[in-house]
């Protein structure tokens, strides 16, 4: 389960290890060495915008979630099922 960060037309920056959208900060920098260079890379040929139709997705545990961090930026297409939750 991934959690969407940033949608088409958002404003995504990198900057010391905290990834900012819109001018927020998401995290506090704790990201493993390496873990935003493919996503730096694809915002720098977007202008740190995102493109139509695409979006961030990132898990919970950034030292240990395989997200948008490393594959970088996705596409709505590739977003399957629906998270749930039910009261007691």
């Amino acid at each position: 389960v991934k959690r969407v960060v940033a949608v088409e037309g958002d404003t995504v920056e990198i900057k010391e290890g905290n990834l900012w959208v819109n001018g927020n900060a998401l995290n506090d920098g704790n990201s493993p060495q390496g873990k935003l260079k493919v996503l730096a890379m694809q915002l720098a040929n977007f202008n740190n915008r995102i493109p139509k139709g695409q979006l961030i997705v990132m898990g919970d545990n950034s030292t240990s979630s395989f997200d948008s961090g490393d594959y970088g930026i996705i596409s709505r297409r590739q977003l399957s099922g629906r998270v749930k939750q039910e009261k007691k």
